[in-house]
């Protein structure tokens, strides 16, 4: 069990570098954010559905408005919905015993610079959320649709982070 919790935490962090990675370079030349364009302003509800298959989640997505970005192996990307410029949503499918949603990441990109704290509040009343924070990186534990989660997030430069990840 402790394995299988260290390889989701991993995964997690990795998830975390990436999409740092490709949303903290707006100013590029290359267009790492997918076509992605637009400020964050507002909560984006995370797509939390555990028991869903990938078929499941790009069928979901699909009809909330979300435009398929990345869609690699297990990895899935959402963005350009037209009610949330300048978000993402990023969704794992790592559960190999049940093959369902294990993670999601939603980045809110260009966002104002008190949205931060907007998130925290938002992730802690809804998600009941406890922390532990090293600087602008907040890390805890949470239920989302009845199921432990563990909860990150993150500000870097003008892009927020929250991670989810079931446990």
């Amino acid at each position: 069990m402790k394995k299988y919790f260290f390889a989701k935490l991993m995964m997690l962090a990795m998830m975390a570098v990436v999409a740092i990675t490709f949303t903290a370079c707006g100013g590029d030349d290359d267009d790492l954010n997918n076509g992605i364009s637009g400020s964050a302003t507002t909560w984006v509800e995370p797509y939390l559905r555990w028991d869903a298959t990938l078929d499941q989640i790009k069928a979901d997505m699909a009809a909330q408005g979300w435009t398929a970005q990345v869609s690699e192996g297990n990895i899935l990307q959402y963005g350009n919905n037209s009610r949330y410029p300048g978000v993402t949503m990023n969704m794992g499918v790592l559960n190999s015993r049940t093959n369902t949603l294990s993670t999601t990441q939603v980045a809110y990109m260009n966002v104002p610079s008190d949205f931060f704290n907007k998130i925290l509040s938002e992730v802690v009343t809804r998600y009941n959320a406890t922390w532990e924070s090293t600087g602008r990186i907040y890390s805890g534990k949470g239920v989302a649709n009845d199921k432990d989660v563990s909860i990150t997030v993150t500000n870097a430069a003008s892009t927020v982070l929250v991670q989810f990840v079931r446990r």
